[in-house]
C-alpha cells in the first residue's frame, strides 16, 4: 500500500469522525432555525472591510478629512450654506472640497473662530477652526 493512499484513508476516517461530532451536537441540541439562518446571512453578505465609506457629515479634500459639519446645511440650485463648519484646521480654503455627492467652493465665510466651547445639559464640547454661515458655489 502506497502512502498516498494510507494518507487519503486518514483523512477520510478523521473527516468522517468530525463530521459525526457535527451531528451528534446538531440532533442533540436544540436549534433555533430563525438565528441559525439570519447568522448564515449575515456571514455571506457581511461587507468587506477594504471599502472605505465617507461620513456624510464631513467634508474631504484629495480623499482626506478637512472638516465637519456641525449644523444646518440649505442648498439651492447652485449654492449651499452651511451653518457651521468645524475641525477645518486643515482646510484649504482657496480649494474645492468635498461633501456628499457634491464637489463645492468656498464664496463666503461671514465669521472664524479659533475656537469655541459648546456646552449643554449633560456635557460641553470644545470645537477648533469654526467657520459660520459659509456659502459655497456648487462645481459638480
Amino acid at each position: 500500500m502506497s502512502l498516498e493512499i494510507f494518507f487519503k484513508t486518514v483523512m477520510t476516517i478523521l473527516g468522517c469522525i468530525v463530521f459525526l461530532f457535527f451531528l451528534r451536537g446538531v440532533w442533540k441540541g436544540q436549534i433555533d432555525i430563525k438565528q441559525t439562518c439570519l447568522r448564515i446571512a449575515r456571514f455571506f453578505t457581511k461587507e468587506p472591510d477594504f471599502i472605505v465609506k465617507r461620513d456624510p457629515n464631513k467634508i474631504y479634500q484629495n480623499g482626506k478629512e478637512v472638516g465637519i459639519v456641525s449644523g444646518n446645511v440649505t442648498e439651492n440650485d447652485s449654492n449651499m450654506t452651511f451653518e457651521e463648519l468645524s475641525e477645518t484646521e486643515t482646510l484649504n480654503r482657496n480649494l474645492p472640497f468635498d461633501y456628499q455627492r457634491n464637489t463645492l467652493r468656498i464664496m463666503r465665510i461671514e465669521s472664524v473662530t479659533g475656537m469655541k466651547i459648546c456646552t449643554s445639559n449633560t456635557d460641553s464640547k470644545i470645537k477648533k477652526g469654526v467657520l459660520s454661515n459659509v456659502v459655497c458655489e456648487k462645481i459638480k
